[in-house]
């Protein structure tokens, strides 16, 4: 472990799998990748962590149905009457009264837009009651899953109303398209075009309004840069840079000096602000002697409990010895399993005991 902090930052990681499971210096490309794939695939799927849990809101569009609307048979533009359409973002839908069919709404103009597929049928939507409506939400950028039981919920006289995540054949039999202000179920979509999941709300909203979800949230990959040089004088916060880019990384990660140690005889100072890309400013004071232009690492650090740091270190350990007939991997394998055992403790969300209730819980769901 590092000198000055129980933390293992993701460098230091790195550095110790390469020389407890007696790699070259040349395969520390590979080990980065095989501890990211530990620390963001491998350890959060194993368990529902408590510290990956997180809140958000979706901001829900009123239904609208003001005057009527008409379309050709075999047509695709539809007009609206006594009725002012705004243009809105996201994903509108179009329910036309004595039409069966629901359609994906495209906004033209303030009384015109387009539907897809064009109008079914043989009769003509002539001044037509209907409803235009948005049911498709994105979720938050870093949304994994809901919890167990499902994570979007409303509020009734105080209390919550938790709004399950069904299925597709449950979706596809209970489907409704006519808007309401009660929530039956919801179903998760892919992503769009920023990346994000979608969440769409069956029935669709009636009126303006928001829902705050519960969902445990996925890690990002750690990093580590080590551009340029540093000076950092003795018992000082300041660290000036020569070539360095410390805009890459962020506020909260760790620097260390790696003349003055590398691996477990590293010595980190956590980062208190970032001014440039030559300037930053540390946490606690520098506590080694002055260095000048200095050859530096600054690296993630897990964002997880540091008692969970070490299952990432082991578990790499476990994936890269694994093809070499080392005789410690049973070991390291049982290091593993002992410190998520100990995290299990304190950091899981639910019982041991309970059981998979929703298709959130299936394996692999959504992976």
């Amino acid at each position: 472990m590092s000198k000055n902090i129980s933390g293992i930052p993701f460098t230091e990681i790195v550095e110790r799998v390469v020389q407890l499971a007696r790699l070259r210096e040349d395969v520390k490309d590979k080990v980065r990748g095989i501890v990211n794939d530990v620390y963001v695939r491998d350890i959060t799927r194993k368990e529902d962590w408590n510290f990956l849990l997180s809140k958000s809101y979706l901001s829900l569009d009123a239904a609208y149905n003001t005057g009527t609307v008409s379309a050709s048979t075999g047509g695709t533009d539809v007009t609206f009457s006594g009725a002012t359409i705004a243009s809105t973002p996201g994903h509108r839908r179009l329910k036309i009264d004595n039409n069966n069919y629901i359609y994906d709404f495209t906004y033209v103009s303030s009384t015109n837009g387009t539907i897809s597929p064009a109008l079914v049928g043989d009769v003509d939507a002539s001044g037509m009651s209907y409803w235009l409506y948005r049911s498709i939400y994105p979720l938050a950028s870093d949304f994994e899953k809901f919890p167990k039981n499902g994570g979007l919920h409303q509020y009734f006289n105080g209390r919550k109303k938790i709004i399950p995540e069904k299925g597709y054949d449950y979706y596809t039999n209970e489907f409704s398209g006519t808007p309401a202000d009660n929530f039956n179920y919801c179903k998760i979509l892919g992503t769009n075009s920023a990346g994000h999941y979608e969440v769409e709300l069956i029935p669709p909203p009636k009126t303006q309004g928001s829902l705050e979800y519960d969902y445990f949230r996925k890690l990002k990959p750690m990093k580590e840069s080590t551009a340029g040089t540093i000076t950092v004088t003795s018992a000082s916060t300041t660290v000036v840079g020569s070539g360095t880019k410390f805009q890459d990384m962020n506020t909260g990660d760790y620097i260390r000096v790696d003349a003055l140690g590398e691996g477990a005889d590293s010595e980190w100072y956590r980062i208190a602000s970032i001014t440039s890309n030559t300037d930053m400013t540390l946490q606690m004071v520098f506590g080694s002697s002055s260095v000048s232009s200095a050859a530096c690492t600054i690296s993630s650090v897990p964002d997880m409990p540091d008692m969970l740091h070490p299952a990432i270190l082991y578990g790499a350990i476990t994936m890269v010895s694994a093809d070499q007939n080392d005789p410690m991997v049973v070991g390291y394998k049982s290091e593993y399993a002992s410190v998520l055992s100990d995290g299990k403790r304190i950091y899981k969300s639910r019982l041991y005991r309970e059981d998979v209730a929703t298709i959130a819980e299936e394996f692999h769901y959504r992976r």
